[in-house]
């Protein structure tokens, strides 16, 4: 009856979207073109004494301009195209930038690792306009924490370059930009999904500009799901608040407090001990909801409360300066029972001040970036027993300049940095050449050192640091009907930790992740990402192909990944649908068994076997790991946006992780709907 409650309310709000008198509403209100990444419109309906006796001009302005642009369109996801992708959250997101594929454990809320050039934790980290919210203890990087309709754009960064921001050089680096657009009227957007297992999404916006010079906004996200396997279900609360004062015509500062709190369940997947291996209902058993897992209890509860204050703007016509100071609450609450400890509560929570200066100075045919942040940390991590305050610091240039005509742009950077008590020095360069009008191609080195995370260093100590040398080239065409980037990358990095686990009883508390071994890894990679539209027809892929070095005993990824899509778009019906459906095809690998220590957020394919580093069984099955969903975006005369979702229509059986079983297929539909006054 819940079920179908929902349903009849869900269609309640297409009928009401599709109400004529709201359509031509929307289609006679001219607020909705909005094209800058940072703007309030100052409308000439608005009384405003300040502007009465001037035209009508933007309350901000855009300073992208001012930006380090990447050279590389395929490596960067714009809101537009985000508002026509299949999603739950940022990471399904991912799965379309370059040399990105997301090990999913099957269930909505579990902590998955992005691979990025493929890095995973420990390496891959993710900025938010800068401001570093990789986890400082143990070097995670949860992509649930952020909140998806506020994304304006999500780049992949070179790798040869991803060391150059924040404060634990990880060489995978997504950088995350929030949408500050805000409209001269007052502004409101929903946006809600459901799906099976009271699977729910929805994300509430309203903005206003209040005063002549003050724009405020107001965002919550609530997602949750219930069971579907034991311990798999999921709650998070997510919260923006926003104001933005104008100082001057070209000087803007902005108060931000951002709060999410996640109930995050961890089964450890399925539990195969006393299972006859050897029979045919191995996989029967895998793919039944009422299979036994791990972890029955144990559960994560992350509370983050932060809150900075930002000025920025043009003090000078050539350069554009962006400083931001805060302070920042991360607690989690790892809980649960074991075998050996009827319960378990370990707190671990850090705190911080920050503080954060970037400057990017454009003069002719020269660019100059001089960014630099501090931050104190106090640590008090009772899953590790390490308690202690810790400054960290870094510093970092770019230099870039414009050569024959911008045929060529050549670019030098460096950077230093300290992190716990180790300082590193990193330096690189790269060479952009534009052959033609419609080609780019990009190269680039860099060489630094990584240090170890909080975690690590509790069992490496401070004496030695990873060492990485990158390369990474790129040949990228972008015309009318086709944009491809064929890219490769190759990383060889020195003294990189290696998690193995104490044990291979996974039922015990005491067993987890240890560092107790260090080696020297290869690693290369080639991607295709490709965009070609004809005659309505879009067909989309982006391929992933590894080659690890045998000699390494650091746990192999997946060799190959592909995701690609085959559509129809159109704009339709006097230009009231802009319409995206068809189908998307998912094809992975087959990954080695991984064990996870939820609370270090590390995963290994080892364990210490009397000082021997074994493997954990495992017992492959004749699985086709793919899945073929297909899909539908609607946007009905700019005022609102119907989805529908058809995942799995093949009912496969697969798993990505063993043994984390994907859904076996189900229907997902949504709607966003903006709304004005």
């Amino acid at each position: 009856m819940k079920n179908i409650s929902k349903i009849l309310a869900f269609l309640f709000c297409i009928i009401l979207v599709l109400d004529q008198n709201i359509l031509t509403y929307a289609q006679n209100d001219s607020t909705n073109n909005v094209k800058t990444l940072t703007s309030i419109e100052d409308s000439s309906s608005v009384v405003d004494s300040l502007f009465s006796n001037n035209k009508s001009k933007p309350f901000l302005v855009n300073f992208e301009k001012q930006s380090t642009q990447l050279p590389l369109p395929l490596y960067n996801i714009i809101k537009e195209q985000i508002d026509k992708l299949d999603y739950r959250y940022s990471g399904n997101i991912l799965n379309w930038l370059p040399f990105s594929f997301l090990y999913d454990l099957g269930y909505l809320g579990s902590p998955n690792e992005m691979n990025i050039y493929g890095m995973s934790f420990g390496n891959f980290g993710i900025q938010n306009d800068g401001l570093d919210l990789t986890n400082r203890w143990n070097s995670s990087a949860d992509l649930n924490l952020i909140q998806t309709e506020r994304i304006s754009k999500l780049s992949l960064v070179p790798l040869h370059k991803g060391f150059l921001n924040g404060f634990t050089n990880n060489p995978a680096l997504i950088n995350v930009e929030i949408n500050d657009t805000l409209k001269s009227k007052p502004f409101s957007r929903i946006r809600y999904t459901q799906a099976s297992y009271d699977e729910g999404f929805i994300d509430a916006f309203f903005s206003a500009r209040v005063l002549s010079k003050l724009a405020l906004s107001f965002r919550v996200t609530n997602i949750s799901r219930g069971n579907n396997y034991a311990n798999t279900d999921y709650g998070s609360w997510k919260v923006n608040v926003k104001a933005i004062y104008k100082l001057t015509d070209s000087l803007f500062s902005k108060i931000i407090f951002n709060h999410a709190k996640l109930f995050t369940s961890l089964n450890g997947g399925i539990d195969l001990t006393g299972v006859e291996l050897n029979s045919s209902d191995v996989e029967s058993y895998i793919f039944n909801s009422q299979a036994l897992v791990l972890n029955n209890n144990l559960i994560n509860r992350t509370t983050i409360n932060n809150f900075d204050l930002s000025v920025y703007g043009n003090i000078f016509p050539i350069m554009y300066s962006f400083l931001r100071v805060g302070h920042s609450t991360n607690e989690d609450q790892y809980k649960g029972t074991f075998e050996d400890t009827l319960k378990v509560k370990n707190i671990n929570d850090y705190k911080s001040i920050y503080a954060y200066l970037r400057n990017n100075i454009l003069y002719n045919d020269i660019s100059l970036s001089i960014n630099g942040g501090i931050e104190n940390i106090d640590y008090n991590l009772e899953g590790i027993g390490f308690q202690k305050n810790l400054t960290n610091y870094f510093a970092n240039f770019q230099l870039s300049t414009n050569v024959y005509n911008n045929i060529f742009t050549p670019s030098v950077f460096s950077k230093y940095s300290k992190f716990n008590i180790q300082s590193q020095f990193g330096f690189g360069a790269d060479l952009s050449i534009k052959p033609l009008k419609n080609s780019n191609i990009l190269a680039g080195y860099s060489s630094f050192n990584k240090p170890y995370s909080i975690v690590e260093s509790m069992y490496l100590g401070h004496e030695l640091d990873q060492k990485n040398n990158l390369l990474f080239l790129s040949l990228d065409i972008n015309s009318n009907f086709i944009k491809t980037a064929i890219s490769y990358f190759s990383s060889n990095i020195e003294n990189a930790a290696i998690p193995i686990m104490n044990s291979n009883d996974l039922k015990l508390n005491s067993t987890g992740v240890e560092f107790i071994s260090l080696d020297k890894n290869s690693l290369s990679g080639f991607n295709i990402n490709s965009q070609i539209e004809i005659l309505n027809i879009l067909a989309t892929a982006n391929f992933n192909y590894y080659l690890y070095d045998d000699n390494s005993i650091i746990p192999k990824e997946s060799n190959y990944n592909l995701t690609a899509g085959l559509y129809y778009v159109d704009t339709l019906y006097n230009s009231n649908l802009d319409l995206k459906t068809g189908f998307t095809f998912y094809l992975f690998d087959d990954v080695v068994n991984k064990v996870y220590d939820f609370q270090k957020m590390r995963s290994s394919s080892f364990f210490n076997n009397n000082s021997n580093f074994t493997a954990f069984d495992f017992y492959p099955l004749a699985l086709n790991p793919y899945r073929l969903d297909f899909f539908l975006a609607g946007r009905i005369q700019e005022s609102a946006t119907i989805y529908f979702v058809y995942e799995n229509i093949l009912g496969n059986n697969y798993y990505i992780i063993p043994y984390y079983p994907m859904d076996n297929g189900g229907i997902r539909i949504g709607i966003s709907w903006d709304f004005l006054d």
